[in-house]
């Protein structure tokens, strides 16, 4: 880590040149290890306050080498690379950690996780340090990765729990001000892009979001089961309380009633951004009703999936206004097109604007992997670019659902700015969909900035039409390919 300007929090006594420090994390072992382990987790947190993440990048087996790069408040980048020794999974890393370009010593790291009531103890130590000043230097922002590293599982897991035999509550923390959030229940418009377990729609027939106020609405499992709902509100208290009673069930079904109790706090972040605690309280009728609900429905694994998409959603642009969405239909089916778009070498085969074609690239088909490629321009001259994946839902989920990070890059994988647009958003959040529709696909795509500045987010409002062009030439290369290659 960088060295901050404050004094070091944690040392071992009886080792004075080695690094310890010791942390307790809410979040089950695998996830903490995944923390450490996966490309975009790791680059959400392993920075000190006040950096941030330019680019992170490993190759994990033992061997293997890991780079992370980090821009400081002045403006300069740091880059820590290793190499992995020793790989346990969800138990054990150990890897060396130096600094690119610097003179400083190779040093060894090693977490050790250990997992106690659904809770991670994690051990970090540090060891090869060359004086005491250093490893204290080292501490400083190793601390404060680790505080980042907690709000970071916090918004990544739902704890789920029984406080009762007839309650389930579930608790999660989300990267959004808790405007944002209550929202997204409160808008008719928004709570039905995120309402359910994932691969789940929903069709409103009438909501009237007030107290005394009804919304009936029909969820569509993936498997074309519907399950009618009946909600009415009895309490509403704008951006803290909302307390309503539900019944439904599918056709056949055992039905299913609840009084739901839903709290809004928000809380400050690690890394100074306003962060919102959700908690939900299902009370059901009697003991057998919430174990008939977890046993017909899957209610825990539900709340899981259900919170996990308001998380995304949030992460998102808070209206249809603020993203580019570009749709094609595609006479082909779904496992088909999502081929042509989850395959090295068919990408290779049609990607890009027309008359570009790529000449190189790489594919790592993973949640943190990435697609970098290099596009040959009209001109004679390449442009480099690379989608980072943040989740990968292949058929036969339906929705199918890449998402993605995509950007300008160096052919060394770094962002970039646009070539000829320098305010162009350097980082842009990516859905794309396919729904099958009569034997063949459509294809969604939206497109919003992320991280972006007011005239970045201008630079975007401004090239829609540029857009529309880029992509439907893009989609023309697509519906080519695919004839041509069924």
């Amino acid at each position: 880590m960088p060295k901050p300007t404050k004094q070091a929090i944690a040392t071992s006594p009886a080792h004075p040149i080695q690094l310890e420090i010791t942390r307790t994390f809410d979040a089950p072992k695998a996830l903490v290890f995944k923390a450490w382990t996966e490309a975009e987790r790791l680059a959400k947190w392993s920075c000190p306050k006040g950096f941030t993440i330019t680019f992170g990048e490993m190759d994990l087996r033992v061997g293997g080498s890991w780079r992370v790069g980090m821009r400081d408040p002045g403006g300069v980048v740091h880059i820590a690379r290793g190499e992995y020794l020793e790989i346990v999974p969800t138990d054990r890393l150990v890897m060396t950690h130096s600094w690119e370009g610097g003179d400083g010593p190779v040093t060894t790291v090693t977490v050790e996780l250990s997992e106690a009531n659904g809770k991670t103890a994690m051990r970090f130590t540090q060891t090869g340090f060359e004086s005491a000043a250093s490893r204290d230097g080292h501490d400083g922002g190793w601390s404060d990765a680790m505080a980042i590293l907690g709000d970071h599982l916090g918004q990544s897991t739902t704890r789920v729990e029984r406080p009762s035999d007839r309650e389930m509550v579930f608790t999660r923390l989300f990267d959004a001000p808790k405007a944002r959030v209550y929202d997204a229940y409160a808008d008719g418009n928004q709570v039905v892009r995120w309402w359910g377990p994932r691969g789940f729609r929903v069709t409103t027939h009438e909501r009237d979001f007030r107290s005394g106020g009804v919304w009936l609405h029909t969820l569509h499992g993936p498997d074309g089961t519907d399950y009618a709902n009946k909600t009415v509100f009895h309490e509403i208290v704008p951006n803290a309380r909302i307390v309503y009673s539900n019944g439904g069930g599918r056709e056949g079904g055992p039905g299913v009633s609840f009084i739901a109790t839903i709290t809004f706090e928000e809380v400050p972040g690690a890394t100074g951004r306003v962060q919102t605690r959700v908690r939900t309280s299902m009370k059901f009728p009697t003991p057998k009703d919430l174990e008939t609900v977890i046993r017909e429905y899957g209610a825990d694994e539900g709340a899981r999936q259900h919170m996990a998409r308001l998380a995304d959603f949030v992460s998102g642009p808070a209206s249809d206004e603020s993203e580019f969405v570009f749709t094609r239909t595609f006479d082909a089916s779904v496992e088909r097109v999502w081929r042509a778009w989850t395959d090295a070498e068919e990408l290779a085969g049609w990607f890009g604007p027309k008359g570009c074609p790529i000449t190189r690239c790489t594919l790592d088909l993973r949640p943190g992997g990435r697609f970098h490629y290099c596009l040959r321009l009209q001109d004679g001259s390449d442009l480099w670019g690379r989608w980072v994946f943040r989740s990968i839902e292949p058929p036969p989920a339906e929705p199918a659902t890449l998402r993605f990070i995509s950007s300008f890059s160096s052919p060394q994988g770094d962002i970039t700015t646009h070539p000829m647009a320098p305010t162009w958003p350097p980082e842009m959040e990516t859905v794309v969909t396919f729904a099958s529709q009569g034997g063949k696909t459509v294809m969604t795509l939206r497109w919003w900035p992320i991280n972006a500045s007011a005239i970045q987010r201008q630079t975007f409002e401004d090239g829609r039409a540029s857009m529309f062009g880029g992509w439907s030439g893009t989609a023309e290369n697509l519906i080519a390919y695919l004839a041509q290659n069924r």
